[in-house]
């Protein structure tokens, strides 16, 4: 299993393990090196941990680490790879095109900036995917955009499926009623990228406070790299302000999403279907988000939650205004109706039969080493 980040496999990709390790596979995971790299040794499967920087495009950091992978899976030999995040997608692909022999399963959790009409790396990807899918044995999407985008593209046929998400284990996430009384407060929870819409949370927060003054905003997540400096001075001058509080990071996530009445994500990231979004659900509390593929999958508006438009202050404010005027009785049919949706369909045992099922009908394209 690969994947750029130890983040991701720690807190996506645990459970897809332990389902196939009791399916009777030897797992290996691979992965880019960083904090959870040591949570990730205390679980009976084994890790090799490598150095990458998510944004880094330097041609020859790119190849030494191309060259890692592949002298990885000449030792290894691997039947199966499983792979996660764009850089590891493309690698493995090309990888798979020129040298190896294996079932190659990638996942399209989204397609990040990189995709953006204004990117200048776009025409790169699509070439680059392309090439590393001619021998994909199934791809999984994660919404239906992004496979319509391949499809139109030609970079897939008929050898995928579309999942939620990367799914949530109910029985981890318990639902928590809503306590309700005067003071509201409302979360916002993802990396603090512009594309996450943290700029509009902020202003929307500054605007409600003003009226509201029982409203309460607060910010988890962490800066991603040095290109958000502006928005850190930004974020701590509201923080200081006392228009929002600013958590920081977190290994309790759950905890801070129960502790509040609303989670609001105004992304307009290329999502897959983000998780928080899924966890807020699960544990019973509301969601404001964005008409975003993705987004719109886990929260319907008016059920479980409100679909704001993308980079729309005014629609921002209004339906955070919307929410803290509606009955005690709505909020708790939010919260219950959030719950429903993901018993029902974002279970993670459907995406680990899912898996289960791409693997095994691929067997017969095993080629010995």
């Amino acid at each position: 299993i690969f994947a750029n980040t130890s983040w991701n496999i720690y807190n996506f990709r645990i459970n897809l393990i332990k389902f196939l390790i009791k399916k009777k596979y030897n797992v290996t995971n691979f992965s880019g090196k960083d904090k959870y790299s040591e949570k990730l040794n205390q679980f009976d499967f084994k890790n090799i941990f490598f150095d990458i920087k998510n944004r880094d495009l330097n041609i020859i950091n790119q190849i030494l680490i191309i060259f890692k992978i592949l002298y990885f899976l000449y030792i290894q030999k691997p039947n199966v790879v499983l792979s996660f995040t764009i850089k590891m997608n493309i690698y493995i692909g090309l990888i798979r095109l020129i040298f190896f022999n294996f079932i190659f399963i990638p996942n399209i959790t989204g397609l990040g900036s990189s995709f953006d009409k204004k990117s200048k790396f776009r025409s790169m990807y699509i070439i680059l995917y392309k090439l590393s899918f001619k021998k994909a044995n199934h791809v999984f999407f994660q919404n239906n955009r992004d496979y319509r985008y391949f499809r139109k593209l030609k970079i897939v046929e008929n050898n995928f499926t579309i999942i939620p998400g990367s799914g949530i284990d109910v029985e981890a996430y318990k639902y928590k009623k809503l306590i309700l009384n005067k003071n509201i407060k409302f979360l916002f929870a993802s990396r603090l990228l512009k594309e996450k819409g943290i700029r509009e949370y902020l202003l929307a927060a500054e605007i409600i406070k003003k009226k509201y003054k029982n409203a309460s905003f607060y910010v988890l997540g962490s800066l991603e790299d040095e290109k958000n400096k502006k928005i850190e001075k930004i974020l701590l001058n509201y923080h200081n302000k006392k228009i929002i509080n600013y958590l920081g990071v977190t290994n309790d996530i759950p905890h801070h999403i129960m502790e509040t009445d609303c989670l609001i994500m105004p992304t307009y990231y290329n999502e897959g279907i983000p998780r928080i979004l899924i966890e807020a659900a699960a544990l019973g509390r509301p969601i404001i988000t964005t008409n975003q593929a993705g987004c719109k999958d886990i929260c319907i508006n008016n059920y479980n939650g409100f679909i704001i438009n993308k980079k729309n202050l005014k629609d921002l404010s209004l339906l955070i205004e919307k929410y803290i005027n509606l009955s005690d009785e709505k909020k708790n049919i939010f919260s219950q109706n959030g719950r429903k949706l993901v018993e029902a369909k974002f279970n993670d045992s459907i995406i680990l039969e899912k898996y289960y099922h791409a693997i095994e009908n691929n067997f017969k394209n095993i080629w010995v080493y």
